[in-house]
């Protein structure tokens, strides 16, 4: 008969979250040689998630979408 094994309870997703964050935030101080606030961070993430849209659509909607932006 195999023991029965205690698993430690998950950490919210939220906190998970925060934690690598604060990680990002360390790793990119220690490249840049400099302290990188939080917000600096955010921002960074924010732009880099945004950029993605691309992935989401097929590449004949992206093309048809930015020939129709800059239309006559």
């Amino acid at each position: 008969m195999a023991p029965d094994t205690v698993k430690e309870p998950a950490a919210d997703a939220g906190e998970r979250m925060g934690q690598m964050v604060e990680h990002v935030q360390m790793v990119v101080s220690l490249i840049e040689r400099r302290r990188v606030s939080l917000e600096e961070i955010l921002r960074m993430l924010g732009r880099v998630l945004r950029q993605h849209s691309l992935v989401r659509r097929k590449k004949i909607d992206y093309i048809v979408g930015h020939l129709n932006k800059d239309s006559p």
